[in-house]
């Protein structure tokens, strides 16, 4: 069979009475596979091979850094993507001794250490991400943006340009093909800013994955790998 493969689906329902009822929706897709197999992860505990600011970079305050979350800020989360309130994880501005180490007065860039997104059937590149802009004298009145590049940051595509405060981790998730051509170049870029009136701005990102599926070429029963059912 055909790896990986899509199958069609749908739902229904018959009563003892003999009546029946379709699901409105009609046919659902989904993706079948050997398993899957992640590739790379980083769940925020180090910061070994990110990158912490660029040439450019004008903020002079909540600079990205990797740390343990407080919780004791303004907008800031009270625990990790995990749920863990004394976990670590990629955020602007961690500073325990003031509850006012926002992002201020201009731009902070985290950069990802470069990966591949060959390795596997479709790669799919996930994250978590915080980010609140809802305090302050001026709020939701700037965004953080999120790139993707496929030749080690030389050039960027963006993915998302984030200005919802939903005050929780939300995942995001895509298939690296479906937004740029896989390469083994490839490298995240997210970029926080404080660039309108007096708001309050506090940003993270955690457990970033890239994972695909898994497609086993091998044969049940064939004992000699020649591609034929052996004989027990």
């Amino acid at each position: 069979s055909i790896c990986p493969g899509e199958i069609s689906y749908g739902f229904s329902a018959r009563l003892a009475t003999g009546e029946s009822f379709d699901d409105p929706n009609g046919l659902y897709t989904a993706t079948v596979s050997d398993g899957d197999v992640v590739v790379e992860a980083w769940p925020g505990t180090s910061g070994a091979g990110w990158t912490f600011g660029v040439p450019g970079d004008d903020a002079v305050a909540g600079i990205w850094t990797a740390g343990q979350v407080e919780g004791n800020e303004r907008g800031d989360p009270s625990a990790d993507g995990n749920g863990n309130p004394t976990g670590r994880a990629f955020l602007t501005g961690i500073d325990p001794s003031t509850t006012n180490s926002d992002v201020d007065d201009g731009t902070t860039t985290l950069l990802s250490p470069i990966f591949s997104g060959v390795e596997t059937v479709d790669s799919i590149l996930s994250y978590q991400r915080w980010y609140s802009n809802d305090f302050g004298a001026e709020p939701n009145a700037d965004s953080m943006q999120i790139y993707i590049s496929n030749n080690g940051g030389g050039n960027w595509t963006l993915v998302e340009d984030v200005s919802q405060n939903a005050n929780a981790w939300v995942t995001t998730e895509f298939v690296i093909g479906d937004v740029i051509e896989p390469t083994t170049q490839m490298q995240m870029r997210f970029v926080a800013s404080d660039l309108a009136g007096g708001s309050v701005i506090e940003a993270g990102i955690d457990n970033l994955r890239i994972f695909g599926v898994e497609c086993n070429s091998s044969i049940p029963g064939d004992l000699n790998g020649d591609g034929r059912v052996d004989r027990s």
